[in-house]
């Protein structure tokens, strides 16, 4: 199993992409990794919530925003299905889950239209778990969405920078940082993320030159996938999930509680 999602250049350089806030963004990108993975899938808000540091609300909104239900489809096929970055949303086909007292059933992601690599079209190869752990970082209030949005953006461009060398030097304007995330202090991110990650050796996601009008970048860094790691941290995000699940099922008691005793009152 190829442990990597491709970042297309049509979909980095559209500008409705680059318009999209860093939770809707991150949520998007989440979603096109799990459906790379995966194909086909269920998953609900609040595990995707608690996943990407965000409330379950943002989660929402961002599906409403990028993403469209299967009767709304047919009104898309022309332009979602073979054209990888449509004019408007559409960009993610899911069937909304349901709750009903104690049973319910999970979102269901059933395609990603923009996911589609047209044969001929420029991609980066995005490594999935150095994506899943700085996720790890925004949940530990390390990194913000805004930093990660903008190692997308790094990502991208040491990919599309890439020659024969492996380890190669490339840069980027502030301008086009900004301009490519949507992040308007994209300058601070970048030191938020040398800053925050250090490997075990001393080492960074990357070292980089502040040149005034440009950054460069070499010594481009990824983490190497460990078992262990994500183990553990899905048994953090279970926990979390069953603690907010709880919550709820608490406070909707409490609240029920309330109105009985209001309804008492009333009657009598």
């Amino acid at each position: 199993m190829k442990n990597w999602f491709q970042l297309t250049a049509s979909r980095m350089e559209n500008v409705t992409y680059q318009k999209l806030s860093p939770a809707e963004r991150l949520y998007l990108e989440y979603i096109i990794s799990e459906y790379a993975r995966r194909g086909a899938f269920y998953q609900s808000d609040l595990e995707i919530a608690v996943t990407l540091g965000m409330s379950v609300d943002k989660v929402r909104q961002a599906r409403r925003k990028v993403g469209t239900e299967p009767e709304s489809v047919r009104l898309l096929t022309a332009r979602a299905r073979g054209v990888e970055c449509p004019g408007g949303y559409g960009w993610i086909v899911y069937e909304h889950g349901w709750q009903h007292g104690a049973h319910g059933l999970a979102t269901q992601y059933l395609d990603v239209p923009i996911a589609e690599h047209r044969k001929g079209t420029w991609y980066a190869s995005i490594p999935r778990f150095t994506f899943e752990t700085l996720f790890s970082y925004v949940r530990a209030k390390r990194l913000s969405h805004a930093d990660v949005v903008v190692w997308l953006v790094l990502a991208y461009k040491y990919w599309r920078c890439r020659g024969n060398v492996e380890d190669h030097p490339f840069f980027i304007t502030k301008k086009e940082l900004v301009l490519l995330s949507g992040v308007v202090s994209a300058a601070a991110s970048v030191q938020h993320l040398y800053g925050a990650f250090t490997f075990s050796e001393g080492s960074h996601l990357f070292e980089y030159t502040d040149e005034g009008q440009r950054f460069t970048f070499e010594k481009w860094a990824t983490c190497a996938e460990s078992a262990e790691h994500q183990k553990l941290w899905y048994s953090q995000i279970a926990a979390q999930v069953s603690q907010k699940k709880a919550a709820a099922k608490r406070k909707a008691a409490a609240q029920m509680k309330k109105k009985r005793l209001q309804h008492k009152s009333a009657t009598t």
